[in-house]
């Protein structure tokens, strides 16, 4: 099941990688005179967050996926936790795996680009809760299904993002 979506994604990565490399390029630019030059490890943790963005963006707002209700929206919370377990649904279940790897860099990568702002769970959780809520919303406002349990399993992920981001500093220390 995620080999089938990985290859879905394959196309993509060279399109993203030069999209990241121009955006990246253009705000290290607009930054160059407010800031010292960045190092390698942030630099290459900022191209990285750009990346994934791109990746994000393009999988959440363009890429096809089916729904598992065939809803437009679900505003019952763990509705799709409930019926995975309930119906042994092993393609809902690895839905709900993936939306939580999917965030999972984001938790990771805001307390390294954004040291000073992300460094405590609150704001991870708040910037990972909004980035999936606003994912959810322009889902709905553009004809594609809005789910409150992605919303849920996107902010697990950046959360389990920020649990490995505290191990690493942790080791890395």
């Amino acid at each position: 099941m995620i080999h089938f979506y990985f290859y879905q994604l394959l196309p993509i990565f060279p399109i993203a990688l030069v999209t990241t490399a121009i955006v990246y390029f253009c705000i290290y630019k607009l930054l160059r005179s407010r800031r010292p030059k960045p190092a390698r490890t942030k630099a290459l943790s900022e191209f990285v967050l750009i990346g994934w963005s791109v990746v994000y963006l393009y999988v959440t707002q363009l890429m096809s996926f089916g729904h598992g209700s065939w809803e437009t929206m679900n505003l019952r919370p763990f509705q799709s936790f409930i019926t995975a377990i309930k119906y042994g649904s092993v393609g809902m279940f690895w839905q709900i795996i993936l939306n939580i790897l999917m965030c999972a860099p984001l938790g990771f990568l805001l307390p390294t680009v954004f040291s000073k702002r992300c460094r405590n769970f609150f704001s991870v959780l708040a910037l990972s809760f909004g980035a999936a809520f606003f994912t959810e919303l322009t889902q709905l406002l553009t004809g594609r299904s809005a789910d409150i349990d992605d919303v849920i399993a996107n902010t697990l992920g950046g959360l389990l993002g920020f649990a490995l981001y505290g191990i690493a500093r942790r080791i890395w220390k």
